[in-house]
Parts: structure tokens; C-alpha cells; sequence
């Protein structure tokens, strides 16, 4: 198989062994023409993108500039998304043309609580008016039934084939336009760099939901995978898990 994981990374650091298969995984620099290059990886800021943008819209930069350039990368049969000190745990029998690998995490609150426990929600709400702009009344009700729900897909990591990426970069994209002109009505707070995210936030969840509307339309195989995290500060060199139940209670105050 054709397939090519992309790396997400944003400073120089040790990548995990498991990612030295060049020939499968490619580091990929987020917010390239933000910073000086990494050596080893590909940028974000060439032809059509929004890597200055990455400070607010996280690994989202990266995904854009790859859906803007498919064809460059090599048009790929399978494409997936992992992170410098995350790894989602797939294998080649995943794989099919209607199989979306992708973690899966339940959230005690319902989404729309979670994300406002954690953020503030107005942003959110402003996009989701403007989204249900575009929907009939079928997906108005499926984009309000995604928001009542405790499931959601974590990361933007996943591995799909080529057709489904790019009916999934169509409305990933449209929700990237959506959400820059909300940024011009409603300007992110500079004052807090973790909450100036919120952009990326919004755009994870949105992720989320194209998984789960496609899996209810039954045009998806959704599959579940774990996801292996790493400590890259370790002296080992980036060999090491970190501390799982650390993680785990983390977890667990945000969701």
C-alpha cells in the first residue's frame, strides 16, 4: 500500500523510533514561516496556506497546506496524521477503503459542556451559527445531536484512504474559512497563549464530527485505535511513554 503518515512537529526535537521509516512517516514543520527550519522535515508555508496562523490553529496549518497540495506529496492511496509525542496505533489489516482508524474518547460532560468548561464557549457558538448557515435542516439536526453527545475523536490523528480525506478536507477547509471570519469579529485574547488556541480547538471537534455524521450516514468503517504517548524531554531520546495514570486523571478533569 501507498501510505504516508505525517508527523506534526513544531520545534527541533528526537523523533520515536517508530517513526523512522521515512518511507511511511514524514515530519512535517507546523507554523514553518513562523520559526527557522527543521532540518529533516517539510514545511507548511509554500503555495496556498495559513501557516502564520499556526500559533492559534495548531497542527490545522499543516492539514490545510497538505489538502491544498495532495498531488506534491504524492497523492497517497492512505494518509494519516500523527504527532511528535503521539502515536496512533494502526496496522496495515485496519486498512480498507471505507476504514477511518481513530481514537475514540468518551467525555462525561456532553460536548458542548465540555468545551465550555474548559473554553470560552461564545467562540464556539458564534462558529456553530455560521456553520448551520451552510446545512439544510437534516444536518442541523445531526450538528445539534453531535453536540449533546459524550463521544468524540481526539488529536486530529487518523489514517483513511485518499477518498474520504478529501471529502473530509472539502468541509475541513470550509470550516477553516468559517472560522477566520469569526476571528475578525471576535479577536483572540493574545494574553493567554493556551486559550489563543481555542481556533484549533473548535477545528478538533469539527474533525470529530465529520467522523461521527459519516459513520451515522454508514459511509465509514469507524475503527478503533489506541494511542501511545511520549515523553521526547526523556534523556533516552524520546524512547519512553510517559506516566499513563498522570495522563489518564488529565484527562479525566478536562472531559
Amino acid at each position: 500500500m501507498n501510505i504516508k503518515i505525517f508527523v506534526f512537529q513544531h520545534f527541533p526535537c528526537q523523533l520515536p523510533a517508530l517513526f523512522s521509516d521515512r518511507s511511511v512517516y514524514v515530519p512535517v514543520q507546523c507554523g514553518r514561516a513562523l520559526h527557522d527550519t527543521i532540518a529533516g522535515t517539510i514545511g507548511d508555508d509554500t503555495g496556498d496556506n495559513i501557516s502564520r496562523l499556526n500559533k492559534f490553529y495548531n497542527e490545522m496549518t499543516a492539514i490545510y497546506w497538505i489538502a491544498k497540495h495532495y498531488e506534491e506529496i504524492g497523492n497517497p492511496e492512505y494518509i494519516g496524521f500523527n504527532h511528535y509525542r503521539r502515536s496512533l496505533n494502526w496496522s496495515e489489516d485496519m486498512l480498507s477503503p471505507r476504514a477511518v482508524v481513530v481514537r475514540k474518547w468518551f467525555s462525561w460532560r456532553p460536548l458542548h459542556n465540555q468545551y465550555a468548561n474548559c473554553h470560552d464557549v461564545r467562540r464556539l457558538d458564534l462558529f456553530s451559527s455560521r456553520l448551520k448557515e451552510e446545512f439544510d435542516a437534516e444536518e442541523t439536526r445531526s450538528y445539534t445531536a453531535y453536540w449533546k453527545s459524550h463521544f468524540l475523536y481526539i488529536c486530529n490523528m487518523f489514517v483513511m484512504h485518499r477518498n474520504n480525506f478529501k471529502r473530509y478536507a472539502e468541509f475541513i477547509l470550509k470550516c477553516i474559512d468559517i472560522l477566520r471570519r469569526v476571528d475578525e469579529t471576535m479577536p483572540i485574547d493574545l494574553s493567554d497563549a493556551y486559550q489563543a488556541r481555542q481556533p484549533s480547538f473548535i477545528l478538533e471537534r469539527m474533525t470529530g464530527y465529520w467522523i461521527w455524521r459519516e459513520k451515522r450516514r454508514c459511509t465509514i468503517d469507524v475503527i478503533p485505535a489506541t494511542i501511545t504517548h511520549f515523553n521526547i524531554e526523556n534523556p533516552s531520546g524520546g524512547s519512553s511513554c510517559i506516566n499513563k495514570s498522570q495522563f489518564l486523571w488529565f484527562l479525566r478533569q478536562a472531559y
